[in-house]
C-alpha cells in the first residue's frame, strides 16, 4: 500500500510540530532551572545562636557575667562571653520552643525575664531555620525584655 505525498506530507508538518513543541518544553525547564544567578549558599559555619544581651542602655560597658535559663524543671548555665558593642552571648544549641525563664546577672543587677525562644535563620528563610535564639535588652532603669 503506497502512502500518498499529501499523507507523506502531512505526516512530515505533525512531526515538525512535534518536534518543536518537544524543544519548547525543554527550553522552558531549562530556563527554570537556570533563573537564580545567585545560588543561595545555605551554611551555618560562624554562626552562633542562643541567648545574646545587649546591655549598652543601662551601662556602656557591662558584661554580662552569668546567664541561666530554666525550663521543663530543669536549668541549664551557659558561659557569656562578651562580643561587640557591649553584647555578651551566651552559646545556647538546646533552647525549646516552649517558655524559657532566663536569668542574667549584670555586676550586682540580677533579672529574670520569661520568654519563648524564636527560629534564627543563619543565612536567610529560604535556608530553613532550626537553631533557636532569644535576643534580650537590658534597659536604662534595669529592666529586662526580648528585643523585636
Amino acid at each position: 500500500m503506497a502512502i500518498s505525498p499529501c499523507n507523506r506530507k502531512a505526516a512530515l508538518i505533525r512531526l515538525t510540530v512535534v518536534k518543536a513543541r518537544i524543544l519548547v518544553a525543554v527550553a522552558a525547564l531549562a530556563s527554570l532551572c537556570a533563573c537564580s544567578s545567585d545560588p543561595v549558599v545555605c551554611t551555618a559555619i560562624g554562626y552562633i545562636t542562643g541567648i545574646s544581651v545587649d546591655a549598652t542602655a543601662y551601662a556602656p560597658n557591662a558584661t554580662v557575667t552569668q546567664v541561666q535559663a530554666c525550663w521543663a524543671g530543669s536549668c541549664h548555665d551557659y558561659k557569656a562571653s562578651p562580643a561587640n558593642n557591649g553584647v555578651t552571648l551566651a552559646m545556647a544549641y538546646d533552647l525549646p520552643d516552649k517558655p524559657v525563664d532566663v536569668t542574667i546577672t549584670l555586676g550586682s543587677l540580677t533579672r529574670t525575664v520569661s520568654a519563648v525562644p524564636v527560629v534564627k535563620f543563619a543565612r536567610g528563610r529560604e535556608c530553613g531555620g532550626d537553631l533557636r535564639g532569644l535576643d534580650l535588652v537590658v534597659a536604662a532603669d534595669g529592666s529586662v525584655s526580648t528585643k523585636g
